[in-house]
């Protein structure tokens, strides 16, 4: 059965009602029904065991308790994230118009990224004020949990408020050990170094870093490669934004998937 995530506004305690659009996917898409035991997760993780107890025309009352294996927040991979076992990757997406981040965060979700950093780059046509930030980020948890819920992934990614490029180079840098490594794929060939050569040190975090639909400003390029991120040429045709992170992501957990099947030359 697909992966069933908690709501949000769940508090820990040992019943929950849902209403709304929660109950309509537990009794309809799920279909479940009084009497009905299974597992799932919280927001954080957190496996928990839920009882379907009674069911109304228009909610219904779950009862709680902790799952196996419960005991605290999660750390590290579940046996049901493959991808997340590879290695941990961050994506920073510069914004793309109208509604392209909704199908972005979906992808990401599915395929393991721990954490999707939106950025407001030169050519970023959306442009946010406090309150309309807030609400896209809402919005955006509200299409991972859906995700995680399809995909059977169990831990969360970290979805950050969106960040002015220049933020960028330090928030990679605070969480990055020496061996780990950001890719800022590039639609100009201005680097020799393929993905191999670049994550043959077995990083354990990976950033990857992709443009808006007007690419990046020559400014912005120069400031991410002085701040030490990796240019990464992918000989391709040219990809939307969207298309683009979804292609480097695979492109980056295959290689690492694959790492003890290759040798880089000296």
């Amino acid at each position: 059965m697909r992966h069933y995530v908690l709501p949000d506004s769940y508090n820990g305690s040992g019943k929950m009602e849902l209403t709304g659009e929660e109950f309509h996917y537990l009794t309809r898409v799920l279909r479940k029904r009084p009497g009905d035991r299974f597992e799932g997760t919280d927001r954080h993780g957190n496996p928990v065991s839920i009882l379907l107890e009674r069911c109304e025309p228009e909610r219904c009352i779950l009862e709680i308790s902790p799952g196996a294996g419960s005991g605290g927040a999660v750390s590290g991979a579940t046996p049901g994230d493959k991808t997340e076992q590879a290695v941990n990757i961050t994506l920073f997406q510069c914004i793309p118009k109208a509604n392209k981040m909704d199908m972005i965060v979906r992808q990401m979700v599915e395929t393991g990224v721990g954490t999707i950093v939106p950025v407001l780059s030169e050519n970023s046509v959306p442009r946010f004020d406090g309150n309309t930030v807030e609400k896209k980020r809402e919005r955006w948890q509200r299409i991972a949990r859906q995700a995680m819920q399809q995909s059977g992934r169990t831990k969360p990614p970290v979805i950050m408020a969106p960040v002015v490029i220049s933020e960028l180079p330090g928030i990679w840098h605070q969480g990055s050990s020496p061996q780990d490594v950001c890719l800022l794929f590039y639609e100009n060939p201005i680097s020799k170094n393929g993905l191999h050569h670049l994550l043959s040190s077995n990083p354990l975090s990976v950033g990857i870093c992709v443009g808006p639909e007007g690419g990046f400003a020559p400014h912005e390029v120069a400031t991410l490669l002085n701040s030490g991120l990796q240019p990464v040429y992918i000989n391709t045709n040219v990809l939307r934004t969207e298309t683009a992170a979804l292609y480097a992501v695979a492109a980056v957990q295959t290689v690492i998937l694959e790492k003890d099947y290759w040798k880089v030359r000296q």
